[in-house]
């Protein structure tokens, strides 16, 4: 393998590896915003809600979760 596609192999390999750490140290956080939402569907797409007690609690989607006052901001997984 010549030297030009080891530099774009170990440059795709760091660019997924740091994508990854991302996700996992929750950087793609979302925050609930005002006016919150009324009326959610009933999809299952569990999100990790952050309270504002500093609490975790899983909900269903991400609509269910900014729908609660309490809900600061979520990630797209389910809490541990």
């Amino acid at each position: 393998m010549n030297n030009q596609y080891r530099i774009i192999l170990v440059s795709l390999l760091v660019l997924v590896v740091s994508c990854a750490n991302n996700e996992i140290q929750g950087v793609n956080e979302n925050v609930c915003k005002d006016p919150r939402p009324q009326l959610c569907t009933m999809d299952y797409t569990p999100v990790c809600a952050l309270l504002q007690n500093d609490q975790y609690k899983t909900y269903s989607n991400a609509c269910s979760a900014c729908s609660d006052s309490s809900v600061i901001s979520y990630t797209n997984i389910a809490c541990e």
